[in-house]
């Protein structure tokens, strides 16, 4: 053993000094290779993970964003059904339609929200649908109404054309110059009984028609009432929204903003309802004024 020892002890003391540098160096070069590499692995492990995360967290703005804004859309589409209700042409399944097609996105929405967004948007939802439910029982009786009312100026046309057709035959009567006093009172009978029914629809449709306008006012001014006790908490649900969104909003300025448009909103709402209640005013007594002169020529 002792002897294999000396002989490879020999050996080493016969090679080169350089020989011995220029392996060391070699080993040293690879070994700096090798953690240089392996330091790049760890560099690109970490780029590839960051990467992956910022991408990740770019899909899920996205989806965020247009979740989002789809919501908003449906909110919008339940604000503008709020005057439909005095849209007495729409039919009642047709009010609230468009907003029942896109209330599944306000859901969805719910699924990615956060606590103070999913308060906001709850708290719209909840009071659309507690306005559409009010609305709606004041609709009902004026729906009615307006039925009532095209009922009796029906029963006021044909008690027209039963005048017409008594007086045509008074006509014809006096044309052909027959001395009748039998048919005549008869005739004068009829007469009077189917004005005195028109004239007792006519006040019936006079009373229904000025109930129906009171009706009709109160309903649109409802309606008007409920869109701007509502509209403030729009704006709380896009704060929140744009906040997950990392939007950047001033909010001072956003509150001056929406507080400034819903004064002018407030101040055009109450010119309209004036403008609105001279109208009916004019209209009333216009058509006083003709009944008095109708009343005179009869």
């Amino acid at each position: 053993m002792n002897l294999f020892l000396s002989e490879m002890l020999g050996l080493f003391q016969q090679v080169p000094g350089t020989f011995w540098g220029v392996v060391f160096g070699s080993i040293f070069t690879l070994l700096g290779t090798h953690l240089t590499n392996r330091s790049n692995d760890r560099r690109l492990g970490l780029q590839f993970k960051k990467e992956t995360a910022v991408k990740k967290y770019e899909r899920e703005m996205i989806f965020r964003k247009e979740t989002y804004a789809a919501a908003v859309e449906a909110i919008s589409t339940g604000f503008y059904a709020l005057p439909r209700f005095a849209d007495l042409a729409i039919p009642d399944n047709q009010i609230t339609a468009n907003y029942l097609e896109h209330a599944p996105l306000v859901a969805k929405a719910h699924l990615i929200a956060n606590e103070k967004t999913l308060k906001a948007l709850t708290d719209i939802t909840t009071e659309l649908g507690a306005a559409f439910l009010r609305l709606s029982i004041q609709r009902i009786p004026l729906m009615a109404l307006q039925q009532e009312i095209k009922l009796t100026k029906d029963r006021m046309d044909k008690h027209h054309q039963a005048i017409d057709a008594v007086l045509e035959l008074m006509k014809r009567q006096n044309i052909d110059g027959i001395q009748d006093e039998r048919r005549m009172k008869t005739l004068k009978g009829n007469f009077d009984f189917e004005a005195q029914h028109r004239d007792d629809a006519l006040a019936t449709f006079t009373r229904l028609n000025k109930e129906s306008a009171d009706r009709h006012i109160a309903l649109l001014k409802d309606c008007c009432t409920e869109s701007m006790r509502i509209s403030p908490l729009l704006p709380i649900a896009l704060v929140a929204a744009r906040e997950e969104l990392e939007h950047s909003i001033n909010i001072e300025n956003y509150a001056e903003i929406i507080k400034q448009s819903q004064t002018n909103t407030q101040a055009q709402i109450e010119k309209f309802f004036n403008d609105l209640e001279l109208m009916v005013k004019k209209a009333a007594t216009e058509e006083s004024n003709s009944r008095m002169v109708h009343d005179g020529n009869v």
